[in-house]
């Protein structure tokens, strides 16, 4: 999980580091720490033939998981490890089944707009910890401060991802956080009716994974990792928009 204070995340999307005035210091989240064990049995890593770290992603059905489109889009996914606690010294995981085929959106224009991927699995996970996604029952309409968890393997300060399974908190932010760019950046092109401007600043591996709102002992995924901007803010696609996309692309796809 990300460590950084300057923006290592997707620089194919948005580069630099700096201060911003815009975004509230007493907000600014940086660091993270280890994930319980068992904490997170529904979070999936994406990875290469050589079991390489690729993205995050979540398990939400038997054979099915949801992660980011640039994730996919032109990489070289091959598997997905499923409950995936720590890549070293030796692997812990749930399962790790092949890919069978990949589904992007097909708005999806790489400017951080409709980043989201569906994988279907070869087979069956050995495991029914599915992670609910927001607008599958009901929609979660989070306000300002709301508290999120952010959950994956992305770059520590080091610049290496962490052996172990991180977790970081942050909130829900102003979408001017994500829009009012500073002087360098490249526009955002954020659109609040299909992203998610949340306070913690992901890193490179974190891309995919869930962005989780949690009501008692209960995890919803309201956005999935689409890219850093700076400091203490991310953007986030908004699950809950892509709900019915969703549902009806592992229907038309069983």
């Amino acid at each position: 999980m990300n460590k950084l204070v300057c923006c290592l995340g997707l620089a194919a999307f948005l580069t630099g580091c700096g201060e911003w005035a815009g975004v509230n210091e007493s907000k600014k989240i940086v660091g993270g720490e280890p994930a319980p064990r068992g904490q997170y049995p529904f979070f999936a890593a994406i990875v290469k033939e050589d079991g390489s770290h690729l993205c995050g992603a979540a398990l939400i059905a038997p054979r099915w998981v949801l992660t980011a489109e640039h994730c996919i889009d032109g990489q070289a996914p091959h598997s997905v490890s499923i409950g995936l606690e720590q890549y070293r010294p030796t692997v812990v995981e749930k399962d790790r089944v092949r890919i069978q085929a990949t589904y992007g959106h097909p708005q999806f224009d790489h400017s951080g707009r409709y980043d989201i991927a569906l994988i279907k699995l070869e087979r069956a996970a050995n495991s029914t910890d599915f992670l609910e996604f927001d607008g599958a029952e009901s929609v979660v309409e989070p306000g300002v401060g709301y508290p999120v968890t952010l959950i994956g393997f992305g770059r520590t300060e080091t610049g290496y991802g962490p052996d172990v399974l991180y977790q970081g908190l942050g909130e829900t932010l102003e979408d001017k956080a994500c829009i009012e760019v500073p002087p360098g950046y490249p526009a955002t092109h954020f659109d609040p009716l299909v992203n998610l401007c949340a306070g913690y600043n992901q890193a490179s591996g974190d891309s995919g994974g869930p962005l989780l709102y949690k009501s008692g002992s209960h995890y919803l995924e309201i956005g999935l990792v689409s890219r850093s901007l700076w400091m203490n803010a991310g953007q986030y696609t908004r699950v809950a928009h892509f709900a019915g996309w969703i549902t009806k692309t592992m229907e038309d796809n069983q």
